[in-house]
């Protein structure tokens, strides 16, 4: 059973201006804007939660895998990697985690375009990823989170 991720929210609190529901968005890899592609993207979990809509979109693959689709593997497959494609809008904090835990963790500054390839640990389930922005006083804000990559082995 594969559960995803969305964002958002509805809200009916009136006369309150610094609400925290409702900011969620969720950003779909999509083959186009059609509605059509766009539910086919959202049902397959080709898709992303952001804090915002200022948020950077990653793309995240394994071979040739996505967030929202499982990968099966040689269960004596040396390494797996992660590569991750975005542009960074201001200063951010790159997370990668699997079923133990943060295991890659990099600061990215501004740039047109920023790849990250990473060496994924043996017998992963899943890779998530993570990217939060710093404030001015290097708080870190304006999460973004994937959906997870699943790994399975094939027999």
């Amino acid at each position: 059973l594969k559960v995803y991720i969305t964002g958002g929210s509805d809200v009916h609190e009136h006369g309150t201006s610094n609400r925290s529901y409702g900011n969620g968005r969720t950003m779909i890899y999509a083959n186009s804007m059609r509605s059509e592609d766009l539910i086919k993207g959202l049902h397959a979990g080709h898709n992303a939660v952001a804090a915002s809509g200022s948020s950077t979109f990653a793309e995240i693959n394994i071979k040739d895998a996505m967030m929202g689709d499982t990968l099966l593997v040689d269960p004596f497959e040396e390494a797996l990697v992660l590569t991750i494609q975005m542009v960074i809008k201001v200063p951010s904090l790159l997370r990668v985690f699997n079923q133990e835990g943060c295991i890659f963790e990099e600061r990215c500054e501004l740039g047109l375009s920023h790849e990250v390839s990473q060496i994924l640990p043996k017998h992963n389930t899943f890779v998530i990823v993570e990217l939060w922005q710093y404030d001015f006083d290097n708080t870190l804000y304006n999460p973004y989170f994937t959906n997870p990559i699943f790994i399975d082995k094939k027999y």
